[in-house]
């Protein structure tokens, strides 16, 4: 079962090798396209486009996420058009989110 979903990342400029090399140690096949913005200069956006087999992937974003926030940092999901800001969820709600989003059909105890 694979999820497609878009990472939209703000953070400080001297976080970005440390958020690609958690990026390459993964093994999901994504796609990165990078936007500055302004203001403030020193946040960088990075979009990042993936497919992931899991969705242990979120769980290394919101770590991430929150060692960003520290330093004014952002990250929001964006699934089917829909944004989801992790600051407004925690992560197994998130994965839950992602899961409907994604079209996936859910089971119940009974089937």
């Amino acid at each position: 079962m694979k999820y497609q979903f878009r990472v939209y990342s703000y953070h400080p400029e001297e976080y970005r090798s440390k958020f690609y090399s958690l990026l390459d140690k993964e093994k999901v096949d994504y796609q990165i396209v990078i936007e500055e913005t302004a203001p403030p200069p020193e946040l960088i956006k990075d979009i990042v486009e993936f497919t992931a087999s899991t969705l242990t992937i979120l769980k290394i974003f919101y770590d991430f996420y929150k060692e960003t926030k520290k330093k004014k940092g952002k990250m929001v999901i964006r699934i089917n058009q829909k944004e989801f800001d992790l600051e407004a969820y925690n992560i197994e709600e998130l994965k839950m989110k992602i899961e409907l989003e994604s079209g996936q059909p859910t089971k119940t105890e009974d089937e």
